[in-house]
């Protein structure tokens, strides 16, 4: 049997027709060959839709890097004065100011870029 887009239904019906079978009275019975076949329709149905997955790859810029250290450095800052270590808190108060520096740098250049050439 073939869909109208050319692909087999066979065996997705096929896997149905199991689980129907597999969910009876409440009572679920999975045994490793429907969990393989219903993975592999799955991950086949995913490639399909949103074409090759792996590696993941998100294409994150340096500004996105420098935003996530921005988060994290913070939350340290803050669990270093909750224990009182100024010492480690000066240190880590000097990355964020440079963090942000670097990101106030870079939107600056930014806007200079946006707002096109001057005259």
């Amino acid at each position: 049997m073939v869909r109208s887009d050319g692909k087999s239904i066979v065996n997705a019906n096929k896997i149905r027709m199991e689980l129907d079978n597999i969910f009876n009275d409440d009572k679920i019975i999975l045994n490793n060959t429907t969990i393989d076949q219903l993975t592999e329709l799955i991950f086949k149905r995913i490639l399909e839709t949103y074409g090759p997955i792996y590696p993941l790859q998100f294409g994150i810029d340096n500004e996105e890097i420098l935003v996530g250290e921005l988060a994290r450095l913070n939350t340290v800052l803050m669990m270093l004065e909750s224990k009182e270590q100024y010492r480690k808190c000066a240190i880590v108060k000097n990355r964020i100011r440079n963090i942000e520096a670097t990101l106030n740098n870079k939107s600056n250049d930014k806007d200079e870029s946006d707002a096109g050439p001057q005259i």
